[in-house]
């Protein structure tokens, strides 16, 4: 009867680690489905015919590329995008800017956030025909639950591990004892052979 109950405990926790594991991939290829979306709606934004007329029309006169893009021409363009946009928090905020805000920054210069910022110097690279691609770092859920979350240990085995554990003092302490029980042991041993031999 034991027997049969530790079976069905063991069955028991085999499915919920299952089940675990599916909703976990589930969310992993949900998130990663969400995100990739969410990329392909932001390029498609940056492609936009309104956006990429606002921003062709900030570019100076001398701004526009010669008929090949060279390595000179970039620096001077960055430099441009750099005095010409400003961020006015520089710190990553979790902003998901829309045409409005990136219109809003190409016409005032001042972008809400760091995103916003590389859309519009994306749309206006885009406007001038220069190649540029839009890179961003996707960060899907997990699909696997780290080990060290798994086995989280509570407070008092933390404890006992520290406690367990000896400083190096007490290591150098613990050596020189022993080097000091053993020079003892060996001038022991020797006066009892010094003994031996005078008799």
């Amino acid at each position: 009867m034991i027997h049969f109950y530790i079976v069905s405990a063991v069955q028991s926790i085999n499915l919920i680690i299952f089940v675990l594991f599916a909703i976990l991939q589930d969310l992993h290829q949900v998130s990663l489905v969400g995100l990739l979306a969410h990329g392909y709606l932001v390029n498609k934004m940056l492609c936009d015919p309104v956006v990429m007329a606002s921003a062709l029309s900030v570019v100076p006169p001398t701004g526009f590329p010669p008929t090949r893009t060279d390595l000179n021409y970039l620096e001077k363009f960055m430099k441009w995008v750099t005095k010409h946009f400003k961020v006015s928090t520089p710190r990553i905020t979790q902003s998901n800017p829309g045409i409005k805000d990136i219109l809003n920054c190409i016409s005032s210069g001042k972008a809400q956030s760091v995103e916003e910022l590389v859309y519009t110097c994306v749309a206006v690279c885009r406007s001038l025909g220069i190649l540029s691609r839009l890179v961003l770092s996707l960060q899907p859920l997990p699909a696997k639950v780290d080990s060290s979350e798994l086995q989280q240990k509570s407070p008092d085995q933390n404890k006992k591990t520290k406690e367990k554990t000896p400083s190096p003092l007490q290591l150098e302490k613990a050596t020189t004892d022993v080097r000091y029980v053993t020079d003892k042991k060996s001038k022991k041993t020797a006066k009892s052979t010094v003994g031996k031999e005078t008799c």
